[in-house]
């Protein structure tokens, strides 16, 4: 059995979850990219077709990393962290000696006019031509990686991906998606408009979904739906970092709670009057018919315990004759006191119950072995000091014959 799992340094989740105080929250969980994956590929419009022929990986491109997760039948079945990212290119960008930018003019510049070619996308002027040459050189090796990264889910998983869908800031880098479709060999792409309206809400609208840059935080916002299930998939809060349950959140809400707890119970007092006015009602009706059937039937009002003594006769209020035990209750409960066989070798060949007494005859091969048949027997509620023992017999081959008359008090008529 395969298991993915995730891990991280306990400083950084520390430093998360501080980060997270000094907002004025307390995050609840820690999640890994994994079940984000999952969830954005579910709620994709464009990827509805292909989760269901294939794996899609799902490729993060962020500044300092990025993040490859496959998903195959609603499942993260590979997940790899990659050292190459944006950050690798601005670097090229403000390295480059016919530019001589600073590190955060660079940054500007592969927003606004980063650019690397491809077949299906060829640079269109010099310039453009330029920039290609620049950005190739961290993009070459980036995409080196993403391929061996793909080839190591297949031959780990046997899953090989059939599209791939581009999220991350690294990912809005004019040709990506074109250029990463050639070098992997699948198709890839950034969300269109109507996958950013379905990920981030139809109030988004169409115009603003195709200029918000949502797509950069697609994955976040996998995670948010990761959240919102209940339970994530991967919660790296755990262990001595796992979040401490209380009961605070209930002081804000103590007074609507109170407020239901006795609209409940007056409900259920209300509920419990009507019941027991009903109640009344028909015991009085009742008794009204019962005093008026009895004077018509005895000339005078009874109540009901007199109209049973009446009917009961002679003798109407001794037990009742029905048997306490039957005789088959009789024969289970000996069956569970016999010895065991270890401890007794015991062939019964007669046993007679009635409504009187119960007759057992049989052979062992000692008379010992009769007391503790009789020991046992005893132990029985119904029996106790009711057991006589009869003569016993010695046979030719050594064995005593026996008979055991029992006089069973807890039956009436068998």
């Amino acid at each position: 059995m395969r298991v993915l799992s995730y891990a991280m340094r306990r400083e950084r989740a520390e430093q998360l979850i501080d980060l997270g105080k000094d907002c004025g929250f307390d995050p609840r969980g820690l999640l890994a990219c994994g079940g984000a994956a999952i969830r954005l590929v579910a709620a994709t419009p464009s990827l509805a077709r292909v989760r269901l022929d294939g794996a899609v990986a799902v490729i993060d491109i962020g500044h300092e990393r990025t993040d490859v997760v496959v998903v195959a039948g609603g499942k993260a079945v590979f997940s790899r962290s990659i050292a190459r990212a944006g950050k690798q290119v601005t670097e090229a960008i403000a390295r480059a000696p016919h530019w001589k930018l600073s590190w955060e003019d660079a940054e500007r510049a592969k927003h606004s006019d980063g650019f690397v070619a491809s077949t299906a996308e060829p640079a269109t002027s010099e310039a453009w031509q330029r920039i290609h040459e620049v950005t190739i050189t961290e993009l070459h090796p980036f995409a080196r990686d993403l391929r061996q990264t793909l080839a190591a889910c297949r031959a780990r998983t046997g899953f090989q991906p059939i599209a791939v869908l581009l999220v991350g800031g690294g990912a809005r880098l004019r040709g990506m998606g074109a250029y990463l479709s050639e070098q992997l060999g699948v198709p890839a792409w950034r969300p269109a408009a109507d996958d950013i309206i379905a990920i981030a809400g139809p109030r988004l609208g169409a115009e603003a979904a195709s200029h918000a840059p949502i797509d950069s935080a697609a994955m976040t916002i996998g995670m948010a739906f990761d959240a919102a299930g209940g339970r994530p998939l991967f919660d790296l809060r755990s262990g001595a970092l796992a979040v401490k349950v209380d009961f605070s959140f209930l002081r804000a809400k103590a007074v609507p709670l109170g407020a239901a707890v006795l609209a409940v119970a007056a409900f259920a007092a209300g509920s419990a009057y009507a019941d027991l006015y009903r109640l009344r009602k028909a015991e009085k009706l009742l008794t009204t018919r019962l005093a008026e059937e009895t004077t018509e039937q005895f000339g005078s009002p009874r109540t009901a315990d007199q109209v049973l003594v009446a009917n009961s006769g002679p003798g109407g209020g001794a037990a009742s004759p029905m048997p306490r035990l039957t005789a088959y209750d009789l024969l289970v409960d000996i069956s569970a006191h016999i010895p065991p066989k270890d401890k007794i070798t015991l062939d019964i060949d007669r046993m007679t119950i009635d409504d009187q007494k119960i007759d057992i005859s049989g052979t062992t091969k000692s008379a010992e072995e009769i007391d503790l048949l009789i020991s046992e027997i005893r132990k029985i509620e119904c029996f106790k000091n009711n057991v006589t023992r009869g003569p016993t017999d010695a046979l030719a081959n050594g064995v005593k014959r026996f008979k055991l008359t029992i006089t069973a008090q807890c039956m009436g008529a068998s």
